[in-house]
């Protein structure tokens, strides 16, 4: 049997599982041959439990555990709920995925019709589902036939808040249930299926607030996208934000959503500094552009003032926060002032080794807020084997030479397990001069394509758009790599706010850590890391966390394939020396 899930953790109504589901399962999990989802939701306040397909017949199934005393009482009313849900359903499906049959039944094992004279062949009362328990094939008069029509399409078409579209196939996804081409205006992407964890990460959907906790590559933020999805269709009269910290994540997941999802309406993607401002402006409160003051010392005027402007003020129903780490106490607080007060959803996506923001403040962190719930994501989906390792590696060496002295070293790092069987590639490499170095990544590049890798397949990191010395000369970092691919005939882009991981540039892309930090590429190169120790005195607990904050981050962009710079010199700190050792274990 392919369901994925049949697991499911929740106190939301449409979401949690029902006795009658697991106890279909629990007869049918040895016949059921074909393939699924479980808990989608396709359409505006309609869900179903279980989209089934098997050889090229598909299904709907939504289980019931209503009573004989409560539909004794109550029959015509559901009846007529049901019909008419059941006709909407069909006209909506044809309206998604033109041409698709897909049957749609209710099963009421609890009730049984036919003792009362009722026949309604969308519904499988207690009769009929003793036979289907009971009948190893039977499962098949409940589905519709299509002769030319792919189920994958339809498994995609109802499901799509299960899948990863990408630019480029995931290889390192082992026999996902379902991987194919699709197309949206000019651009051909690959849909990917999540795996069973992913989606029972994604129907543990609780009431209250949730605190989902992993390292970089864990899937937080698709499975928070996917219960956005989930939960805005299931209320579609309600409002819901997803507020992320970086304004390249709200752009790159705005845009995914209005891709694959134009339906939804009650959404707002944005970023925190752009939703303070504009709730700011309908009062006047602006930045003063003209302050001496840095932009987070004018931002904190604002937000004083906006949050006692809008502190009783009720506006969404759910909210989920991504890159939390850069967030503060308070931040989370007035987000819970401005939603719901009861049955409300607040998700929270944390990574404190990925934190770039406050670390030289004294500010109280999320994690002092008291959630509901705590999700761990412990699976890696993005890293190659070697790749994992070597991040693995550095951070348990930071651990042995006593480098994490933050106070919090013992869960500074989330464990993970690397899902892939893709063995991957890691190297090292010490340079003695800038060009040395640049000339290696040109010999690696080309090597690459050489091997069917494309130019936008690769990034080249930088930490800062700091000045290094070329020649004789002082050049900005950009500005260096730049020129030496120019020189070599590499075609290459900058990484801005409007990059993302669904539409690829045409070249090489290059980028410092800041632009970087939720993009991922099959091959990394992590460059200048000599900058760091310039720049910051080891010796300081706030600039060591800083600089292994954005190694961290830099190393784990990669998926397939990562080059780490160090240049030769006695006097780097032995942190950087540990990058050598963990690519050598």
């Amino acid at each position: 049997m392919k369901i994925f899930s049949a697991k499911v953790d929740s106190n939301v109504e449409s979401i949690r599982k029902k006795s009658s589901e697991r106890e279909f399962y629990r007869h049918m999990c040895k016949s059921l041959t074909g393939k699924g989802f479980t808990k989608i939701v396709p359409f505006g306040g309609i869900y179903f439990d279980l989209l089934y397909v098997e050889d090229n017949m598909a299904g709907l199934f939504k289980f019931m555990d209503t009573t004989e005393d409560t539909f004794s009482i109550l029959d015509i009313e559901i009846l007529e709920v049901m019909e008419e849900e059941y006709n909407e359903v069909q006209e909506k499906i044809e309206e998604l995925i033109p041409g698709a049959k897909v049957s749609y039944h209710f099963i009421m094992p609890y009730v049984n019709l036919r003792e009362k004279g009722i026949e309604k062949d969308f519904i499988i009362d207690n009769a009929a589902f003793e036979q289907l328990i009971n009948s190893e094939r039977q499962i098949k008069a409940y589905l519709s036939e299509n002769t030319d029509f792919d189920t994958d399409d339809i498994l995609y078409g109802l499901a799509k808040e299960y899948f990863v579209i990408k630019s480029q196939p995931n290889n390192l996804i082992d026999s996902p249930l379902l991987q194919k081409k699709i197309k949206y205006k000019n651009l051909e992407l690959t849909a990917t299926s999540m795996d069973c964890s992913q989606i029972e990460n994604i129907n543990s959907f609780r009431y209250g607030s949730t605190m989902m906790i992993g390292s970089s590559g864990t899937g937080k933020t698709r499975a928070m996208i996917a219960k956005l999805i989930k939960i805005a269709r299931l209320y579609p009269k309600d409002d819901f934000a997803y507020i992320t910290f970086d304004k390249q994540l709200s752009n790159d997941i705005g845009s995914q959503i209005r891709t694959l999802h134009p339906d939804l309406k009650n959404i707002r993607v944005i970023n925190y500094h752009q939703l303070i401002l504009l709730m700011g402006r309908k009062y006047n409160l602006r930045l003063n552009n003209k302050s001496k003051q840095s932009f987070n010392r004018e931002f904190e005027k604002v937000f004083t003032k906006v949050a006692q402007i809008y502190k009783d003020k009720r506006y969404f129903k759910g909210v989920f926060i991504d890159e939390a780490e850069n967030f503060e106490l308070k931040d989370l607080e007035f987000i819970g002032n401005i939603s719901y007060k009861t049955r409300n959803f607040l998700y929270v996506s944390y990574d404190k080794a990925k934190q770039m923001s406050h670390l030289e403040e004294k500010t109280v962190s999320v994690e002092e807020y008291t959630f509901d719930n705590i999700i761990t994501f412990g699976k890696n989906y993005r890293n190659s084997i070697e790749i994992g390792n070597f991040n693995t590696g550095f951070q348990s060496n930071l651990e042995k030479f006593n480098l994490l002295e933050f106070g919090d070293e013992n869960d500074y790092f989330v464990p993970f397990q690397i899902e892939s069987s893709a063995i991957g590639e890691v190297e090292a490499i010490e340079y003695s001069s800038t060009s040395e170095m640049m000339g290696n990544i040109v010999e690696h590049i080309r090597r690459y394509t050489d091997q069917g890798y494309s130019y936008s397949d690769m990034c080249i990191i930088y930490p800062f758009n700091q000045k290094v010395l070329r020649g004789k000369k002082y050049v900005y970092s950009k500005h260096m790599v730049k020129s030496y691919l120019e020189e070599n005939g590499i075609v290459f882009s900058f990484a801005d706010d409007e990059t993302n991981n669904m539409y690829k540039s045409t070249g090489v892309t290059l980028s410092n850590i800041y632009n970087v930090t939720n993009l991922e590429y099959k091959i990394v190169f992590f460059c200048q890391i000599d900058v760091l120790y310039n720049a910051f005195n080891i010796e300081n607990r706030i600039n060591a966390r800083k600089m292994i904050n954005i190694i961290y981050t830099a190393t784990s962009r990669a998926t397939e394939k990562l080059c780490v710079y160090l240049r030769e010199d006695e006097t780097r700190p032995g942190l950087i020396d540990l990058l050598k050792i963990s690519s050598l274990e």
